[in-house]
């Protein structure tokens, strides 16, 4: 690895370079062999701090001015359109007119913190950041010497760690990388003994103070979650897996002992559980529940770690999470009787019996994998088969009753209706026999049957309206209210539908039966037949569209059947 890639190298790599040289590493080897180590400890007090903050009390920056410097290291790399144009604006620095080198470091965090609206949890909402090493001294992707030990990893850069640790300054245990690329940023000494699978670092800077909940890039960001995702990773890479196992098992048990919380939410609301379940750990799963993670905590998505092994259909933990959660009632022999909870399984809720959208069910129902045809058996197969018995079976021929009488009714109505009238023209030689009177009197006897003419021709745009004439037409009109009914009525339903599970799970719903979104859609088109109708005295095109729209109701309507059909 290369660490100085810069222009103008940093003096820090004098100090530890990439190959594990440099001016400390000749005395870190005298000082393990001979067993003396005041000559390190001299140079180190010495040389080293004179890249530290205050002779190594460490100095609060301000993040903004942190991620400002980040955007510029990345900018430098990344091609003109794909670079950061930075249109935020940032807020007034409070750090710039106060002098930090005659403040008392407690006193002066506490009232910065009032001063900047920090909330009472502390750094989760704390705008700025305490540093140790000056970061104008840092080496190319914003490490410090520490930070450079723990990269190499070998018996000496870590024994110099140390010392640098007890040495020096203890502060520089929770300092973050600031400008590492983005694969390593904000990478934390103790992110990088987990990483390094090293538990005697970790004990080392857990004892040094190092902040077990501090958050890093999203590689599990907790040390805690960090070191159960790094499992994941280094058992891809590496063959010695029993050996990885246990010493990431140690990390683990480790930063327990040390007070870390199992049930603290990183950016994405996910605790330590739920990123094993992302992760597909099922060994790390058990030791993290063991040691008093909670199943029922949601992330940002409102997922338990049970329907997020739904949601990715991933059977094996799903399985691992209901072992976790049944009771057993009794046994006999081999038989055991178990029970489960239905509280994040089921789609009602106790609480209210509402839908919960984000359940194991829902979400294995609704899934878009062929994996989650494999969770049909077992629990969820019996919750099915008694929901079948207890209203579906109920429901669904209710359905079919009603459309089977909607079906009727319309089917009358439109088999009772006329295309067009059937018009007998009256007599035209009536009043033009009559050849006696003078011009004026033939004039207007010629402009009333013009009119008698266009008023004809309207009856015969709006026949459909005529419901009085004949029984027949008395049974459409009974037959085409009937149909508005049972239209309005099943609108209403579906609007109801949408408003309890919401527009976009009920869209889910229908959009999986082709032949139900046509029955929909011709619901629809039976409404808008209404106006279509009314306005018939407009045009004659009205009376063929209205032909038109029944047609395709008809033909739509019967695809329904299909669905019963299934």
């Amino acid at each position: 690895m290369s660490f100085n890639s810069s222009d103008t190298p940093s003096s820090l790599y004098s100090l530890v370079d990439e190959h594990a040289g440099g001016l400390l590493a000749p005395w870190i080897k005298y000082s393990r062999s001979s067993g003396d180590y005041s000559i390190l400890e001299e140079y180190l007090d010495t040389a080293v701090k004179s890249y530290l903050y205050n002779g190594g009390k460490g100095k609060l920056v301000s993040i903004s001015e942190l991620v400002k410097r980040r955007n510029k290291q990345r900018n430098a790399q990344l091609g003109a359109l794909r670079r950061k144009k930075g249109r935020g604006k940032s807020g007034p620095n409070i750090l710039d007119d106060i002098n930090q080198d005659r403040l008392d470091a407690s006193d002066f965090l506490k009232a910065l913190k009032i001063l900047d609206g920090a909330s009472a949890r502390g750094m989760k909402a704390f705008k700025y950041r305490e540093l140790v090493w000056d970061i104008e001294q840092r080496g190319k992707m914003g490490e410090n010497l520490l930070h450079i030990c723990l990269l190499h990893n070998t018996a000496d850069m870590n024994e110099l760690a140390k010392q640098i640790t007890t040495t020096v300054w203890c502060p520089m245990t929770k300092e973050l990388c600031t400008l590492l690329t983005s694969t390593q940023s904000g990478l934390s000494p103790l992110h990088q003994a987990i990483v390094n699978e090293d538990v005697g670092m970790v004990y080392f800077l857990c004892k040094k103070g190092a902040d077990v909940h501090q958050r890093q890039m999203y590689w599990g960001e907790l040390p805690l979650s960090f070191a159960a995702c790094t499992n994941n990773q280094v058992r891809t890479l590496l063959s010695r897996v029993n050996i990885m196992y246990n010493m990431l098992q140690d990390c683990f048990r480790l930063l327990r002992a040390f007070k870390a919380d199992p049930n603290m939410t990183d950016t994405n609301g996910n605790t330590v559980l739920h990123l094993t379940v992302i992760h597909d750990l099922p060994e790390m799963f058990t030791l993290a529940y063991s040691s008093g993670a909670s199943l029922s905590l949601k992330n940002n998505l409102k997922l338990t770690p049970m329907a997020l092994a739904a949601r990715l259909a991933n059977k094996r933990m799903f399985s691992l999470i209901l072992e976790c959660e049944m009771d057993i009632v009794w046994r006999y022999g081999n038989i055991v009787c178990k029970a489960y909870p239905l509280l994040e399984i089921d789609t009602i809720r106790e609480e209210d019996g509402g839908l919960n959208p984000n359940s194991v069910l829902a979400n294995v129902v609704y899934g878009d994998k062929s994996c989650h045809l494999d969770f049909f058996d077992g629990l969820l197969e019996e919750l099915l088969e008694r929901k079948w018995e207890a209203f579906a079976k109920r429901r669904l021929f209710q359905s079919l009753f009603g459309y089977l009488w909607f079906l009727l009714v319309f089917y009358i109505a439109f088999m009772t209706r006329d295309v067009i009238e059937s018009y007998v023209p009256e007599n035209e030689d009536t009043l033009a026999n009559i050849s006696s009177f003078d011009d004026v009197i033939v004039t207007v006897q010629h402009l009333a049957h013009l009119e008698s003419g266009r008023h004809d021709a309207l009856q015969g745009q709006c026949h459909l309206w005529k419901y009085t004439e004949s029984r027949k037409q008395m049974l459409r009109f009974c037959c085409e209210m009937l149909t508005l009914l049972a239209v309005v009525i099943r609108t209403t339903k579906d609007v109801v539908d949408m408003q309890q599970i919401g527009l976009k799970r009920w869209w889910i719903a229908i959009s999986a039966f082709p032949e139900k979104v046509l029955h929909k859609a011709a619901q629809l088109i039976l409404l808008l037949i209404v106006p279509v109708r009314t306005a018939c005295f407009v045009h004659p095109v009205m009376l063929l569209l209205d032909n038109v729209m029944t047609i395709a109701v008809v033909l739509m309507t019967t695809m329904h059947f299909l669905f019963y059909c299934r």
